[in-house]
């Protein structure tokens, strides 16, 4: 398994957001064809309460469901994403958001990091 650490609080001292509807985005259809389980999910936003909801009872969201929620997200806070191809048990991917800490990224596969930290010039790359 392999990560990527993207710290909340850049060297110079600016804040890094999360943003999931550009995340969504940047993975292009696989993560609009995914699963996703959610837990744990802090969020502000008009579809807070909804995602927030999911995330309560760790019920499946199809991607471009996820997606159409995460554009009315203006922030997530906390939280766990996992991003499941169909008939699979395993993720592909796992993001894990830590109140005002750092944001993690965890797959199998490196090509995947390699587009996140595309988006993340901070991304700190290690293997698990």
């Amino acid at each position: 398994m392999f990560s990527i650490t993207i710290p909340t609080i850049s060297s110079n001292g600016e804040l890094i957001e999360f943003k999931l509807n550009e995340l969504l985005a940047a993975l292009k259809t696989r993560s609009l064809d995914s699963r996703w389980l959610c837990s744990g999910v802090e969020c502000l936003g008009a579809a807070a309460d909804e995602l927030m909801e999911y995330a309560s009872y760790r019920a499946p969201i199809a991607g471009e469901d996820l997606f159409k929620l995460s554009r009315l997200i203006d922030q997530t806070l906390a939280g766990v994403f996992e991003a499941f191809d169909k008939n699979k048990e395993k993720p592909w991917l796992k993001i894990r958001v830590v109140r005002d800490t750092k944001i993690e990224f965890y797959s199998p596969r490196r090509s995947v990091l390699s587009d996140i930290a595309g988006l993340y010039p901070q991304a700190e790359q290690m293997q698990t």
